[in-house]
């Protein structure tokens, strides 16, 4: 959500520990938590960082893509979404930007196929998910105005999908 949501001013915002992560830094060696919902996850590989999550505002990227570039000069070569629940990758479109604006290849977004589906269902009742948020966040019915952001994955899978993905499709390390 935008920066200048009320949501994230609310005292249910601050007291959600998916939205305040419990830890940022290095957890090994090119595996990184830069904050975000739920402590989204940093990968460095041969090919490029993977992140999986982007935050839930383009404010929140920003702070997270700082830290990024503190580690890291490499392209962001995938973001992987963790599931389908509103608010983990709303920043995904600023991730994306960021790509844009360093001449990087455009990264990869992969989630699983029933994200897809599922985020179609959200678009079609967009009204009722706001609610859903107003009523989550406790703010007044009708505070969230703002379009829902559903970046749609590149590259949806599949738990039948056979055998392992390729070697190096998302780096060897």
């Amino acid at each position: 959500m935008p920066s200048s949501d009320p949501i994230s001013k609310t005292a249910a915002a601050g007291a959600n520990p998916a939205t305040v992560p419990s830890f940022t830094g290095t957890l090994a060696e090119g595996v990184h938590v830069l904050g975000g919902m739920g402590n989204a996850l940093t990968v460095e590989t041969d090919v490029g960082v993977i992140q999986l999550d982007t935050g839930q505002s383009a404010r929140q990227a920003e702070g997270m893509l700082a830290k990024l570039r503190e580690i890291s000069n490499a392209p962001i070569h995938a973001i992987v979404y963790s599931h389908g629940h509103l608010g983990y990758n709303n920043a995904a479109r600023s991730w994306l930007a960021h790509a844009q604006q360093r001449g990087d290849p455009k990264p990869r977004v992969i989630a699983h196929e029933n994200l897809v589906r599922r985020w179609r269902r959200y678009g079609e009742l967009e009204p009722l998910q706001k609610l859903f948020i107003e009523l989550q966040f406790r703010v007044p019915v009708g505070t969230v105005t703002q379009p829902l952001a559903l970046e749609m994955p590149t590259d949806p899978r599949s738990r039948k999908a056979p055998g392992p993905a390729p070697v190096g499709a998302l780096g060897d390390r």
